[in-house]
Order: C-alpha cells, then sequence, then structure tokens
C-alpha cells in the first residue's frame, strides 16, 4: 500500500498515533532493486511512465531510511520473491472453463438436463486437477531461482517489521554519526592489532599466531559484519531501555568502544592475567576510551563486584569453553533482570566450509598441530553450535528467545567464498555463524514448570531452573 501513497510520512505518522508504545508495524511493498522487468524498466526510466498507481517504489535502504526519520526502528527486513502460480492458475482455468461451458450451454435448447450440467463440472474439476498438477512442477522448479533472486535483497518483495521507538527515543541515533564512528574506531583497531604481541598473546591457543602475519586481513576484517550486528541492534532498537551493557570476554574492543560513543555505559569482562603482556595494548586502549575493565575469570571467581541489571555480550565466547556453559549462563542470570537481554554468537558447526570439510574426510577441529602445542588448558574453539543448539542453551537456561538468526562473512572474500555465499544466503543453515538474543524467563514461569516437572515425574518440560533460577 505505502507505494500507492504520494506523502508517505503524513501515513506513518497517523500510524504512530494508533500503535501503543512499542507496536509493531508489518510493510509488504514492491522492491525497486528487483530483478523483475517492471522494476529494471523503473530504474531505467528514473521513475516515469510507470502508471498513476504507484507514486514511489522503494528499495530496503530507503525504506529504512524513511522509518527511521519517522519514528519507527526498523526491526527485520527481507525481500521475497513469490511465484504463486498454483493459486493464479488454479482460478484462471476455473474461469475460463467455466465460461466456455456456460456459452456451450446457452446455445443448447434450454432443456439442457442435469448430464449436461454434470460433464461441465467433470470437465472443469479434470483441468483444475491437470492445472493444479503442473502448476506445483513449476514452484518446484522456480523454488531454486526465487531463492537465488533474493540474494543481497533483490527479491521482488520488500517486507519490513518495524516498532514504534517513542519508548526508546532518548539517544537519538543518526546514521551517518554511527557511520563516521565506526569508521573512526575501525581505524583505531587496525593500529591497534599491529601493536599485538600475537606469539604472548598464543600461549593457550596456538592458531592466534597465524593473525600475526596479517592480523587486520586474516582478524579484523572478518569479524566485522558479525560486530556491525551487534551494533546496529543497539542503535536502532534497543536505546534507552538498556542501562549498562557488560561483555563479556573482550579481545579486539571494536563494538563496545562504538557503543560507547553512541552513549552506551558499557563495561568489560576480561581475566588479563591469562595474557601476560600480550593483553596490555588492549587495556590501554580501553582505558583511553574509560571503559571499565573486570579484571576477573566469570566462571571461577566472584562476581560481586559486577554491575546487575545489565544486557550482556557474549560474542564468539561459548566455543572456548571446556566445558558445559550452565554455571557461567546461571552466573549471567544472576546479574540481569527482567529487563536485560542477553545476546549470544557463537560460529555455527554446520557452516558450509565445515560441510565440505565432512565430506572430505577432514577434521572440523582446529589443526591439531596448534591443539598439541598450546599451553593446558587450549583456549581455542572446543565446541561450536547450531542455532538449535543455542535454542536449547536458553530453554535449559530459563531464557525466552526475543530474536534468533544467522551471520555471514561478507569482507575480504576470494571468488571462491563469494560462490559458497551464494548457497549460505540460500540455505541459511549452512552461514558462519548463529546468534541467539534472550530475556529472562519470570520466576512464576519458571515455578509452574518446576512444578509441572514434580507433578509429572518428567523432565520434558525442564526450563532449566536447577541451580540459581534467579
Amino acid at each position: 500500500m505505502i507505494e500507492h501513497l504520494r506523502r508517505p510520512e503524513e501515513f506513518l505518522i497517523n500510524v504512530i498515533k494508533l500503535l501503543k508504545t512499542g507496536g509493531y508495524l508489518y510493510i509488504e511493498t514492491p522492491n525497486l532493486r528487483s530483478w523483475s522487468e517492471s522494476s529494471i524498466w523503473r530504474r531505467r526510466i528514473g521513475g516515469l511512465f510507470y502508471g498513476t498507481d504507484h507514486r514511489i517504489c522503494y528499495t530496503a535502504k530507503s525504506l529504512t531510511h524513511l522509518l527511521r526519520n519517522n519514528g519507527f526502528n526498523v526491526y527485520k527486513i527481507n525481500t521475497k520473491t513469490f511465484s504463486p502460480t498454483i493459486f493464479v492458475e488454479f482460478l484462471k482455468t476455473l474461469i475460463s472453463v467455466f465460461a466456455k461451458k456456460e456459452k456451450q450451454v446457452q446455445k443448447e435448447s434450454s432443456f439442457a438436463n442435469s448430464t449436461s450440467t454434470k460433464n461441465v463440472f467433470i470437465n472443469i474439476f479434470q483441468a483444475a486437477t491437470k492445472q493444479i498438477r503442473d502448476s506445483l512442477i513449476a514452484d518446484i522448479l522456480l523454488f531454486i531461482p526465487n531463492k537465488i533472486s533474493e540474494i543481497n535483497n533483490r527479491g521482488n518483495q520488500l517486507i519490513v517489521m518495524a516498532k514504534n521507538n517513542s519508548d526508546i527515543s532518548k539517544i537519538e541515533i543518526n546514521s551517518k554519526n554511527l557511520d563516521s564512528i565506526k569508521q573512526e574506531v575501525f581505524l583505531d583497531m587496525k593500529e591497534l592489532v599491529e601493536k599485538i604481541n600475537w606469539t604472548e598473546f598464543s600461549t593457550f591457543n596456538r592458531g592466534f599466531l597465524h593473525y600475526q602475519k596479517d592480523p587486520y586481513s586474516m582478524f579484523l576484517l572478518a569479524e566485522i559484519p558479525a560486530w556491525n550486528k551487534v551494533i546496529d541492534f543497539y542503535a536502532f532498537q534497543r536505546g534507552s531501555n538498556c542501562k549498562i551493557i557488560l561483555d563479556i570476554g573482550t579481545f579486539i574492543p571494536y563494538y563496545p568502544t562504538v557503543l560507547k560513543r553512541l552513549g552506551y555505559q558499557i563495561e568489560v569482562v576480561e581475566k588479563v592475567d591469562l595474557y601476560g603482556c600480550a593483553y596490555d595494548p588492549i587495556l590501554k586502549y580501553l582505558n583511553s576510551q574509560d571503559i571499565k575493565v573486570h579484571n576477573l575469570d566469570i566462571i571461577k571467581d566472584p562476581i560481586a563486584t559486577l554491575p546487575v541489571g545489565v544486557d550482556v555480550l557474549l560474542i564468539a565466547i561459548l566455543e572456548h569453553l571446556n566445558g558445559s556453559p550452565r554455571l557461567l549462563m546461571n552466573k549471567i542470570k544472576s546479574l540481569m533482570d527482567s529487563n536485560s537481554l542477553l545476546y549470544i554468537h557463537v560460529p555455527n558447526i554446520c557452516k558450509i566450509s565445515n560441510v565440505i570439510s565432512t565430506i572430505r574426510g577432514k577434521s572440523l577441529l582446529p589443526p591439531y598441530e596448534d591443539y598439541y602445542y598450546s599451553e593446558y588448558p587450549f583456549s581455542g574453539h572446543n565446541r561450536e553450535m547450531t542455532l538449535k543448539e543455542l535454542q536449547l542453551l536458553c530453554n535449559y537456561s530459563s531464557l525466552e528467545i526475543v530474536e534468533e538468526g544467522y551471520s555471514i562473512k561478507t569482507n575480504n572474500l576470494s571468488i571462491k567464498r563469494k560462490i559458497l555465499n551464494v548457497i549460505k544466503r540460500i540455505i541459511p543453515k549452512y552461514s558462519d555463524s548463529v546468534y541467539v538474543i534472550a530475556k529472562k524467563v519470570s520466576t512464576n514461569v519458571v515455578q509452574n514448570g518446576l512444578n509441572e516437572i514434580n507433578c509429572h515425574g518428567t523432565q520434558k518440560e525442564n526450563l532449566g531452573g536447577n541451580e540459581e533460577d534467579n
């Protein structure tokens, strides 16, 4: 509908008045960047001679900009290519067959018997059945082209979920300012990674030695897409609902620094002593940005000094644990309140490169040489996860997922990796990493689940409240 409006701003203002605080707006509109012939024609002629019905057509970027400028935070945006041949062709066939038979009946005697009427409906049914069968085959054949057409937001239809941000408008985010902040911090990180003593840093994970050849390309560029996803969530969705952000296991402090400059109070937790003097450049930089560092092992050490009622970031941390995350999750939950969110991001063990390695008979674990020559305990990747496993983790930990998804590395790619990215976009479960954003389940919900367990003598509904539910 929005493509028919001359002044969409007025429409959005009225929508905000109708929406409750935090309410959602769903928009579906033709995508100007799609590969459909109408969109290509529209782009070529600059919007002229396209008919009087579609006043303004949008791309994902322009629609996001319009919504943000009019009081909405874009919660989710993607594109779809539809080929509804089953229903459209079925109706066309039904109408055409019935129309032909109706004319034939009218030409015959007005005393047509019931048999001729019966034949009309039999023919309609047979023709429609054939069309449905043919359309099913067509839809199956079109599935892959449709998915390919959706890559890089090129699908025929834009689908947007936007949230009324009147309740989180205290932190004003300007997209141009955000881009400049990201660029400034990125240049700082580019200098910072060159100052790190990677030999000393790799005592418990010899895999870090690979980064010393070119830490900028091999590590920084590779991780930026996932880090920017965290930043964009807090820039355009979370807002002032968040009091403090606690980043557990800070390494290269790109996203903590950007969030700090956006106006968030952010603190980090890292066992600095674990890296000797190798962490000193990072520690010095964090101090220069007025970001508080808690030097402790959150699993082994007491956490009484950590702030409570905070959002917690676990970015590329869980895969390094040497055992169950249960104790860590219980400690994190003790720092959260009903308004807190937990953002977890881990490498996807089912990513396409791992699938290929398995087919070729290669191990999915870090190179054995790195594992063998690292000091004990090994701090490399011990257990990567699937999205399903993250869902189970949240379920067992009495956490409710509010958002989940996949992430793909898009920077500094070879031709081979770009081709693999096409597969990842068509089949998301082969993406590079997975993430969830979750909140605490209320005490009442947990208690009800435990009561049900006690009554039925089963743990099928166990929400994981065995140790520290609160």
